[in-house]
């Protein structure tokens, strides 16, 4: 066999050999873009516990508050009934009652307060989750969408390959050496 035979073997190898590196270069790419979204989703996670962790001081803060709130109007109305004994003219319950609900209600409105602040911290730690998620998603189809890529390719290459060894030694319809009636034609057209 000689150089001239052994030079479309060669081709056709260096042709599946460049395919299957092609293919790893797309499949590792694929895998970097999957690392990369797990790497985001883990992040997102981390933010989503953080915004958690700052719902839950959000609303400690304002139980505490509206407990000093209470106890202030619990204070008050307490002063407001040693005051109005003291007078000698007699207690206002109406008036301490005011008081008392004055302090409910400083109360009510610091929970409330603590409760929305802590809706929008666990909302948005809800959206960091998903927004994770969806990163993960996006890089399992790149994943997938890069192995699918590298199957064709090898494909693609090992295809190449064989035509370009059919053509250098199949002959006829492929272009190498004539046979049959096709090589009698050619020698004839030759007078």
């Amino acid at each position: 066999m000689g150089a001239a035979a052994i030079l479309p073997i060669a081709s056709a190898a260096f042709t599946v050999i460049g395919g299957f590196m092609q293919a790893g270069a797309q499949r590792q790419a694929g895998d970097n873009a999957y690392q990369d979204a797990l790497a985001r989703n883990k992040q997102l996670e981390q933010v989503a516990n953080a915004r958690e962790a700052e719902a839950k001081q959000a609303q400690a803060a304002k139980q505490r508050e509206g407990i000093e709130a209470r106890r202030k109007g619990d204070m008050l109305a307490s002063r407001a009934r040693a005051v109005m004994a003291a007078g000698g003219g007699g207690v206002d319950e109406k008036i301490i009652s005011g008081l008392m609900a004055e302090g409910e209600y400083g109360k009510d409105v610091a929970l409330f307060e603590g409760d929305e602040t802590a809706r929008k911290y666990n909302q948005q730690a809800e959206f960091d989750r998903y927004s994770g998620r969806a990163a993960m998603a996006a890089g399992q189809n790149a994943r997938s969408d890069a192995n699918r890529a590298a199957d064709w390719t090898m494909i693609g290459s090992v295809g190449k390959a064989g035509m370009s060894l059919a053509s250098a030694y199949a002959g006829g319809a492929f272009g190498g050496g004539k046979t049959g009636i096709d090589a009698e034609i050619g020698d004839w057209s030759k007078y």
